[in-house]
């Protein structure tokens, strides 16, 4: 039986253990992805706004020149065409837009919808972009010189206006900016025709659904998540129980408890400084996390974001560790006072225990006397 007690008292610790670093992590987790706050700081603070626009066009242009397509190819390097699609689509639209999907979906995790209720229309913004570049194509076209015959003949019908180094007699400058105009908006490469996105429209499967219809379990699951510390919690609870009641002594078991609070507080502590240290030494010109996102253009705004929800996550860390320090302090305290105080009341015990010993032996030597007492009395 004692055996078993002890076997009970040793696993009781090692899952209360476990259990208050497994929380630290889960918990962590949930307070920042449990609302949308966290994401939309991180996207903002990564500055992707600023320069989602030129790596897009950055983007694109690679795509391009990779797959020699001259459809419909607008010149993407060129500054002014960079300038027209930085002022139709400016940092605070594209927050807004960002935000607008990432309540959307948050709405669809929570439970409130079937599918996230989303609704981006670029429409206006595709509009001013494409006016903007067909009156730059106008002007392009209207500064350039008249072609001579040796210039005719090289000239491709295919061209495009800003490819044109010279201006073909009959062309008119006005008529091709807005041709210009007119394939943007009919481009679906651009936004798509019509730059109208919705949950709806998103690409289907074979049986007709969208990503959210196929993933409806997902909810369930994130509505299960934020109630896993509540759960961690109640079972790290029982086994801090458990070890209180299974030890000899109860301050035996709040030492244990305590020890442990202590010595986890200050692992997870030191792991968080670890998580930071090593995420910067990979984000160093020479490091992993930037050999692996090298080739791609949006590097810098996701490092960022990455960043700063780490930040966020070391944050919680620290706040675990601390907390789990402060009352592992407090239960190693208790526990001190309850030994001195048994310490003291033992000794008590056995001073009362010494004074009763006394105390009979007089009794007994004062009713040995008495008889004698007496005799002696008969005597005289």
């Amino acid at each position: 039986m004692h055996i078993l007690k002890r076997l009970a008292l040793f696993l009781s610790s090692l899952f209360f253990s476990i259990g208050i670093v497994v929380l630290s992590v889960i918990a962590g987790i949930v307070i920042i992805f449990e609302t949308p706050a966290q994401i939309k700081h991180s996207l903002a603070v990564s500055k992707v706004y600023i320069s989602f626009v030129d790596d897009v066009l950055t983007q694109t242009e690679n795509k391009q020149n990779q797959t020699n397509d001259t459809t419909n190819n607008l010149p993407f390097n060129d500054p002014a065409v960079k300038a027209a699609a930085e002022s139709a689509f400016p940092p605070q639209l594209l927050q807004q837009i960002t935000e607008q999907l990432i309540d959307g979906t948050y709405h669809w995790l929570d439970g409130k919808l079937s599918v996230p209720d989303f609704s981006i229309n670029l429409i206006v913004p595709k509009q001013n972009f494409a006016t903007t570049v067909g009156k730059y194509a106008t002007q392009k076209l209207t500064n350039l010189p008249k072609c001579t015959k040796t210039q005719l003949q090289t000239i491709n019908s295919n061209v495009d206006a800003f490819s044109l180094t010279c201006l073909p007699p009959g062309t008119n400058p006005q008529a091709e900016g807005q041709k210009v105009t007119d394939d943007v908006l009919k481009n679906t490469n651009v936004l798509g025709n019509p730059p109208i996105f919705t949950a709806q429209n998103l690409p289907k499967d074979s049986q007709g659904k969208i990503i959210f219809e196929k993933a409806n379990y997902v909810p369930n699951y994130f509505k299960l998540a934020q109630m896993s510390p509540f759960i961690l919690s109640g079972f790290i609870l029982l086994m801090a129980l458990a070890v209180i009641f299974l030890s000899d002594y109860r301050r035996n078991g709040l030492r244990t408890l305590g020890e442990t609070l202590t010595g986890t507080g200050i692992f997870i502590m030191i792991t968080a400084w670890l998580y930071k240290f090593f995420f910067i030494r990979a984000n160093n010109p020479n490091g992993a996390l930037t050999h692996l996102l090298s080739k791609n253009v949006f590097q810098a705004p996701l490092v960022a974001a990455a960043g700063d929800v780490l930040n966020a996550f070391c944050r919680q860390l620290y706040i675990f560790g601390g907390s789990y320090i402060i009352i592992g302090v407090l239960l190693l305290v208790i526990a001190n006072v309850l030994h001195r105080r048994h310490e003291k009341n033992k000794q008590g015990t056995i001073a009362n225990e010494e004074m009763a010993k006394l105390s009979d032996a007089s009794a007994e030597e004062l009713v040995g006397k008495q008889p004698m007492d007496k005799a002696k009395e008969k005597v005289t």
